[in-house]
C-alpha cells in the first residue's frame, strides 16, 4: 500500500527492509569557498532534539555530491519522521583539513519528495568523527518516554548480535574500562540478568529497566560477535573491551532543599536542561550555576508545568549545578563516557563552580599529599578545593594545596564523580587546568 507525496510514490511499510524504505530525499554539494566540489567528506543529519548520537551519514563523491534519505533516521535509529515541526539538523564532519560545516536546522517542504541542500565548509567548522575501534559496537542511549528505563541502540545491519557488557557501581564513580574479573566491579555479559529485556536484540537495541536500588551507576559496552573481550585489540592499546566507547546511567539522591551540588560525569549529546536532568521535579524545583566570567552571575532555571524554563540555555559537563528541589527524590543521567582528558579555565578568586568530568572517583593525593590531580603545578599558587556534603545539616569539606610545599593537606582524598566542586585560585591570573583522564 503507497501514498503519495508530490509526485513521488512512498510506500509506508510497517515493518520495512532496506531498501524498501519509505523516502524523503536530502541532496546537495559540498564545496570550500570558491565552489570545488569535496569528495569523501562525511555528512551527518539528526533530529536537532535527540543530537548527534542519533545520526545518519553520507559520504560525498567525486564531485563532493551526497544524498540520505531522511527516514534512515527511522530504520536505524527509531526516531518519529515529522515534517511539522522541521527539526531537523545537518552539518559535515571537520576533516583533516580543518574544513568542515557546523550544524544548521534544515527546513522541508511537506509537498516534494526531496530537498536540495547545498554546503560550503568553513575553516575550523564541524563536529569532530570519533573511530570507533575494529572489533566493538558503539552504542547510543536514550531515555523510553513516560518510563524511567533507558534503550540502548546500534546499527542492527552493520552490527548483528553483539556481544553487550555491563559495569554497575554506588555512585561514588567507579568506571573502569576493562577489569573482568578480581576486585569488583568487573565487568559482565548481560545475558541471564533480569534487568536487561533484550526481546527486540534483532532490531538493534535493549531495554533497561533498572536494579536494585544501591546500583547508582551502570555501563554498556558492546563487542563484534566472536570477539574476545579479554584479547588484545589490535592497536596494541589494550584489550578489545578497553577499546569499546561506553554509555551509561547515573543515579542521584536528591535532598530536600538547596543541598545538592551535583557533577554531569556523561558526555550529553542534547544539552537542554530537561533532556540531560530529566522532568521528574515539582513546580517551583530550581537548577542554578555559576556563571564564572567576568563579576560572576548565577543563570537560573524553574521547573514549571511539567517542564524547564529558558533560564539556563544549555549544560556545560564542566560546570557543577545546584538543584533545589522541594521533596527528596532520585533522578538520573544518561549519556556517553569521556576518553579523553579535560581543560578546565580556572578564574583566580573564588570564581569557579566546577564539575568533575568522568566517572571515575578521583584520588587528589596519595596519603602523603602529592598532587595526584596536577592542577596545583598547573596554577602555580595556593588553591583550595571546596566541596559540598549534602548528607544531613549539609557541610563543606575543604582541601588546600599549598605553593610552597607542593603538597596537599588531608581535608578532601578525592573528587567524587556526583559531586560538584568549587575551586579557588589564590594566584593573581587565570590559569588552564588538564585533568588526566582517569582509566
Amino acid at each position: 500500500m503507497g501514498m503519495v507525496i508530490g509526485n513521488s510514490i512512498c510506500y509506508a511499510l510497517l515493518n520495512p527492509i532496506q531498501p524498501f524504505l519509505p523516502f524523503y530525499w536530502v541532496r546537495g554539494q559540498v564545496t570550500k569557498p570558491g565552489g570545488e566540489g569535496q569528495s569523501f567528506r562525511t555528512v551527518t543529519i539528526y533530529k536537532a532534539a535527540s543530537g548527534i548520537a542519533k545520526e545518519i551519514r553520507a559520504i560525498t563523491d567525486g564531485q563532493g555530491n551526497f544524498s540520505l534519505n531522511i527516514y534512515e533516521l527511522n530504520y536505524y535509529q527509531n526516531e518519529s519522521i515529522d515534517f511539522s515541526d522541521n527539526e531537523f539538523s545537518i552539518a559535515v564532519y571537520k576533516g583533516s583539513d580543518g574544513f568542515g560545516k557546523n550544524a544548521a536546522l534544515m527546513k522541508l517542504e511537506r509537498n516534494v519528495g526531496f530537498v536540495i541542500n547545498n554546503i560550503e565548509l568553513a575553516a575550523g567548522e564541524g563536529p569532530i568523527d570519533v573511530i570507533v575501534p575494529e572489533g566493538t559496537v558503539p552504542l547510543t542511549i536514550e531515555r523510553v518516554p513516560g518510563s524511567t528505563d533507558i534503550k540502548i541502540s546500534w546499527n542492527p545491519l552493520n552490527f548483528q548480535g553483539p556481544q553487550l557488557f555491563v559495569l554497575t557501581g554506588s555512585g561514588i564513580g567507579e568506571f573502569h574500562n576493562d577489569r573482568l574479573a578480581g576486585q569488583p566491579p568487573i565487568w559482565a555479559s548481560i545475558n541471564g540478568i533480569g534487568a536487561f529485556n533484550q526481546q527486540h536484540v534483532n532490531e538493534g537495541y535493549i531495554i533497561y529497566t533498572g536494579l536494585e536500588a544501591a546500583i547508582k551507576e551502570v555501563y554498556i559496552k558492546g563487542l563484534e560477535a566472536g570477539r574476545v573481550p579479554g584479547d588484545q585489540h589490535p592497536n596494541n592499546l589494550g584489550t578489545y573491551l578497553s577499546q569499546a566507547p561506553a554509555v551509561g546511567r547515573f543515579d542521584y539522591d536528591l535532598k530536600r532543599g538547596n543541598e545538592n551540588l551535583v557533577s554531569i560525569p556523561l558526555i550529553q549529546s542534547n544539552k537542554a536542561l530537561g533532556a540531560v536532568f530529566g522532568t521528574n521535579f515539582m513546580d517551583k524545583d530550581k537548577i542554578r550555576t555559576y556563571e564564572n566570567s567576568g563579576l560572576g552571575s548565577w543563570p537560573e532555571a524553574s521547573f514549571s508545568g511539567g517542564g524547564w524554563d529558558n533560564g539556563i540555555d544549555e549544560v556545560d559537563e564542566k560546570k557543577g549545578y545546584w538543584i533545589n528541589v522541594s521533596a527528596d527524590k532520585s533522578i538520573s543521567i544518561i549519556g556517553s563516557v569521556r576518553q579523553t582528558n579535560t581543560l578546565y579555565g580556572i578564574k583566580n578568586g573564588n570564581e569557579n563552580m566546577l564539575g568533575a568530568a568522568y566517572p571515575k572517583k578521583i584520588e587528589i593525593t596519595n596519603g602523603a599529599g602529592a598532587d595526584l590531580l596536577g592542577l596545583g603545578a598547573a596554577v602555580g599558587e595556593d588553591v583550595i578545593i571546596r566541596i559540598y556534603d549534602n548528607s544531613g545539616l549539609g557541610s563543606w569539606p575543604e582541601g588546600k594545596y599549598s605553593s610552597a610545599g607542593r603538597v596537599w593537606d588531608l581535608g578532601i582524598v578525592s573528587l567524587e564523580s556526583r559531586k560538584g566542586f568549587w575551586i579557588n585560585n589564590k594566584g593573581l591570573v587565570p590559569k588552564d587546568w588538564t585533568l588526566i583522564k582517569p582509566y
